[in-house]
């Protein structure tokens, strides 16, 4: 007698979800029901429903689901025990996502919770300012990194602010001679890196002025030993 399709496709009924679910519970001493099965890499688990591996959901949900109640639109189930691996309803507890991540051991919360910048400084009213992502920010520590990035990119910034000023304004007239009197003419003038005209007998005088001063400095260590 041959067999059917009927008979090959009958098989040993499933069990109910909540026999399985047990199955999988491990009893701690902290109160926590571990979850033994399967886990993804946050470490939350997971169990499949009847209709395949596309209908698994959280452990932790399906144990709040069955013997607590239904989960609120626009809530999550976080763990009040800090255990992602627990599925013990008295662990569990419908929140925000907000409320999640401060109880949760997550970077939002270790955050919150440091008083001090990483360079040191307190995080109190006057020191603390306010990003557009709502993050917190220490004053001090914008302000020495400012005057770093103003140190450095300095005199970039200030050859783009003369040569937008030179765009949008009207030629000059040159002078035809510096403050000292000298005439600006081809043997008395050059043109430094910034592309200004220096005078080349006010720079003679300059570097002369110099050289006295270091020859009295000179003098003075001398004389002291």
């Amino acid at each position: 007698m041959g067999t059917t399709v009927s008979t090959l496709r009958k098989g040993p009924k499933r069990k109910p979800p909540i026999e399985r679910f047990r199955k999988y519970i491990e009893v701690a001493e902290g109160g926590c029901w571990n979850w033994t099965g399967h886990r993804d890499r946050k470490g939350y688990g997971s169990f499949s429903l009847p209709g395949g591996a596309r209908h698994s959901v959280y452990a932790h949900r399906f144990s709040y689901e069955y013997f607590v109640g239904a989960i609120p639109e626009d809530m999550e189930v976080g763990h009040r025990c800090g255990n992602r691996g627990c599925v013990n309803p008295r662990h569990l507890e419908a929140m925000t996502h907000r409320q999640n991540l401060f109880d949760s051991m997550t970077s939002a919360r270790r955050n919150a919770e440091k008083t001090h910048c990483v360079h040191g400084h307190e995080y109190a009213e006057r020191n603390t300012i306010r990003t557009r992502e709502g993050f917190r920010a220490c004053k001090k520590c914008k302000r020495l990194y400012m005057r770093r990035w103003w140190k450095k990119n300095r005199m970039r910034i200030l050859a783009q602010r003369r040569k937008l000023w030179r765009q949008t304004h009207k030629p000059t007239i040159p002078k035809s001679r510096c403050k000292r009197g000298h005439a600006f003419d081809k043997q008395n003038t050059y043109v430094d890196a910034r592309g200004d005209r220096v005078c080349k007998a006010c720079r003679r005088l300059a570097v002369q002025r110099f050289r006295l001063k270091q020859r009295r400095q000179r003098v003075i260590t001398n004389s002291r030993r």
